[in-house]
């Protein structure tokens, strides 16, 4: 997973981790993860995941909600609408490639299957979990 996950982030300038310990990867590889040179923002509560696998230019222990509630307009007013409309060209560009999009279109795939006799692995798991790809979330 590790040459996957370096190859996605690859294109990106920044990594801002929120309450989680980023890239816990549990199979070993040779390859990080993360890019050479990829700064990293780490903001959560917990003490001891801050930097401890991959260096952080800033970790700050705090409540992520509160965090974000207060960065959020502070960001907005420093960046202008320079860095709002360049924002939204970058949200616009990755709407297709998310997660719920992926998942959206995998769903639609699997759902084709429906009928197929025996009947299709993907298809039994996803009726397991709740298939409804509206929900943009299950299992």
């Amino acid at each position: 997973m590790q040459p996957q996950v370096r190859e996605i982030l690859a294109p990106h300038d920044l990594m801002i981790v929120l309450g989680s310990d980023p890239l816990r990867m549990s199979v070993y590889s040779e390859v990080d993860p993360l890019p050479d040179g990829m700064p990293m923002v780490q903001i959560g509560l917990g003490r001891l995941g801050s930097g401890k696998n991959f260096p952080a230019e800033i970790a700050l222990k705090a409540d992520v909600r509160e965090t974000l509630r207060a960065l959020t307009p502070a960001l907005k007013a420093a960046g202008g609408a320079a860095l709002d409309m360049r924002a939204k060209i970058g949200i616009a560009a990755l709407a297709s490639k998310n997660w719920t999009a992926k998942r959206a279109k995998l769903v639609d795939q699997i759902t084709m299957k429906k009928d197929s006799s025996p009947i299709d692995p993907d298809w039994l798991a996803l009726q397991v979990v709740g298939g409804d790809a509206s929900k943009g979330h299950s299992g």
